[in-house]
């Protein structure tokens, strides 16, 4: 029976130690910390729970009065919040362990370091027959944050954090400071987000990005862009920022969310004879293999989309290279912002493409479930390519991290537009959104007038 190894129990590493056992693999899994790793533990898991409250009491305030709901003497116990979210993150922690212990899926507590043919991790050496690293990403640190993680934080800080701070800056207008800009706004914070780029959300369409800045800033969201911080420093009074131009910001607390860094520093990683790109992420081939061919690295750690469903997909690709496999075309990857309203997006686009694409528009506010659940913020961009294939989409709304996948379905069955659009979609549901978007491509959406394309 083969053996494989595999640094790191993140979602992608024990993803691919379950697939491989179930292939009859044995399997050595090693972990530093915690099983689950940065997703499950202090990021997409635990700020999904923070990200649950805090729609419910932006529905609660801003909607109330429509629904006929009262709610004077609500109060809101953010300890309580904190101690939900630790329960989720602790109970799918224990599950993850559960399933590992039924596959017979060995794991070992400790820093692993490499020699040639060998993984060591706590004086033990453990050979292998093929060895996948996973050991993903951390927050970027860097002397010009000065972050002491009390006034100045990194998200693992801003998530554990005891109360909610009165006002809050967050440096970083990408996916993870959209959130907790959003979050914590819900839970009472003066929020104010600095973006080095033009919009926030740079990788999204413009007029998404935009609106959903609109929609931010009418809750008392201050965005600045265009605008680099020239010092960051804390003082009695909590955090404060120095603009170019002259500006400066304070506020009890602040977030650095610029940046990762992929976890490539392992000892002994050159005696294997591991190539690494300029930015220290580990190279890899089609099929995750490194320039050892007995080692695989897959997920943050190679410098692609710093995504947990992509680590995962990765060690599926690893694994059937194991297997001497044939590996697909690598799929397009969804990707999902959790803002209020939720950002979703996959395949091509007007930010990400240079081709000559069609593009559909329809808006949350011309469907009827959307109004019903009183969620009109919302926009829908879908294209299609030159013969009318659909080609890609971006969603900003409710539910967009569920109705993406639509659209990536049929992007992997590789659909034309005419097919997309004679599928019968239930009604009354929000996925309508989808079905108006791609029909308004030749202007044949029935909800929105537009002249024939």
């Amino acid at each position: 029976m083969e053996h494989i190894v595999i640094i790191g129990a993140g979602p992608g590493g024990y993803h691919t130690a379950i697939r491989a056992a179930q292939k009859g693999f044995q399997v050595t899994l090693v972990e530093k910390e915690r099983v689950g790793g940065v997703c499950l533990n202090v990021g997409c898991i635990p700020t999904k729970a923070l990200y649950r409250v805090a729609k419910g009491l932006l529905d609660l305030n801003e909607k109330n009065s429509s629904f006929g709901i009262q709610t004077e003497g609500m109060s809101f116990d953010f300890s309580q919040t904190q101690k939900r979210k630790d329960d989720i993150v602790n109970q799918m922690v224990n599950s993850v362990n559960q399933l590992l212990k039924k596959h017979q899926i060995r794991v070992i507590e400790g820093k692993a370091s490499l020699k040639p043919d060998l993984v060591v991790v706590n004086s033990e050496e453990i050979k292998y027959d093929h060895l996948i690293i996973a050991t993903g990403s951390s927050p970027l640190e860097l002397p010009f944050f000065n972050i002491d993680h009390k006034n100045i934080l990194d998200s693992t800080d801003l998530l554990n954090i005891d109360k909610v701070p009165s006002s809050l800056i967050i440096l970083g207008g990408g996916v993870m400071g959209v959130e907790f800009a959003t979050i914590f706004s819900a839970f009472g914070s003066k929020v104010t987000i600095v973006e080095l780029e033009k919009q926030i959300l740079p990788s999204v369409d413009k007029l998404v990005a935009t609106q959903l800045a609109k929609i931010l800033k009418l809750r008392g969201i201050e965005i600045i862009t265009g605008v680099k911080a020239s010092k960051i420093g804390f003082d009695s009074d909590g955090a404060y920022f120095e603009l170019d131009g002259g500006k400066t910001l304070k506020a009890e607390k602040a977030l650095i969310s610029i940046g990762r860094k992929y976890n490539s520093d392992i000892e002994g990683i050159e005696s294997c004879g591991i190539e690494l790109t300029d930015k220290k992420a580990i190279k890899v081939d089609q099929n995750q293999r490194t320039s050892n061919s007995k080692i695989f690295a897959i997920g943050d750690v190679t410098g692609g989309m710093l995504l947990a469903h992509v680590a995962s997909y990765e060690g599926e690709r690893a694994l059937k290279a194991i297997m001497n496999e044939e590996n697909e075309e690598y799929q397009e990857i969804p990707a999902a912002i959790f803002s209020i309203p939720e950002v979703a997006s996959v395949g091509k686009t007007s930010q990400n493409s240079s081709e000559k694409l069609q593009k559909g528009m329809f808006s949350y506010g011309a469907n009827g479930k959307a109004m019903a659940l009183s969620e009109e913020e919302g926009l829908l961009l879908v294209y299609a390519d030159e013969n009318d294939y659909l080609a890609g989409a971006t969603i900003m709304g409710a539910e967009a991290s569920n109705l993406i996948q639509i659209v990536k379905v049929a992007l992997r069955n590789r659909m034309r537009l005419s097919d997309f659009v004679s599928t019968v979609f239930p009604h009354p549901t929000l996925s309508e959104v989808v079905l108006e978007g791609a029909e308004d491509i030749h202007g044949e959406a029935i909800h929105k007038f537009s002249p024939k394309k």
